[in-house]
C-alpha cells in the first residue's frame, strides 16, 4: 500500500526538469566555427547610436539589455529613438511597451525626431506652414513603419509576453522595448 501512495504522489508531482551540463572541450568546435561566421555577417541590429552599437554589438537574439538612470537624464527619449530608428529606417519589426506616456506622446516624439521640428512646437499644436511641410514628407515612411505601441497599463511580464507572442504569429518581432519607471 506504501509504494502505491508513493508511486501516486510522484505521478501527482510535476516532473522537475533534468540539468543538462556541458564539457567546455564540447563547446570548443562550435564555438571557433560561430566565431569564424560572425565575421562573415553584420553584428546585431543596430541602435542607431554608433558608440552603443560598438560597445553591445548591436542588439543581438534573446538580449536582455537594461538602461538605468537617474530621472529626467533621458532614457526614454534614447529607448524611443532606437525603436524609431529600428522600425522606420531599419524596417525591423519593434514591439514598444510604455507606461510613462501615452502612445500619442510617444507619436509626437518621434515625428519631432523624423522631422526635426521641435517637440515643444508639437506638442502645443503651434506648427507654421514650414513645419507643416517637414511633417508631410514623413508621414509615408512613418505610415509603413514596423513600429507596434502599447501605452495599456497595468501591464505584467505576463501581458508583455503574451502581446508578443500574439505579433510572433502575425509579422514576428525584431525587437521589444518595455519602458517603466522603478523605484
Amino acid at each position: 500500500m506504501a509504494a502505491l501512495a508513493h508511486t501516486l504522489l510522484e505521478k501527482a508531482q510535476p516532473r522537475r526538469r533534468q540539468l543538462q551540463m556541458t564539457d567546455l572541450g564540447s563547446l570548443i568546435n562550435p564555438g571557433l566555427d560561430e566565431i569564424e561566421a560572425r565575421g562573415k555577417r553584420p553584428p546585431g541590429i543596430s541602435t542607431g547610436y554608433h558608440d552603443v552599437d560598438r560597445m553591445l554589438g548591436g542588439l543581438r537574439p534573446k538580449q536582455l539589455i537594461t538602461v538605468a538612470g537617474a530621472t529626467s537624464m533621458g532614457k526614454s527619449v534614447a529607448l524611443i529613438d532606437m525603436a524609431r530608428y529600428i522600425a522606420i529606417k531599419l524596417r525591423r519589426n519593434v514591439a514598444y511597451f510604455t507606461f510613462e506616456m501615452s502612445n500619442g506622446e510617444v507619436f509626437d516624439r518621434i515625428l519631432s525626431a523624423e522631422t526635426g521640428v521641435p517637440h515643444r512646437l508639437i506638442r502645443d499644436g503651434m506648427l507654421e506652414e514650414e513645419e507643416w511641410s517637414k511633417v508631410a514628407s514623413k508621414i509615408a515612411p512613418m505610415s509603413n513603419a514596423p513600429l507596434f505601441l502599447t501605452d495599456k497599463a497595468p501591464m505584467t511580464v505576463a501581458n508583455i509576453k503574451d502581446h508578443c507572442k500574439r505579433q510572433q504569429d502575425g509579422p514576428g518581432l525584431d525587437v521589444v522595448v518595455q519602458w517603466t519607471t522603478c523605484t
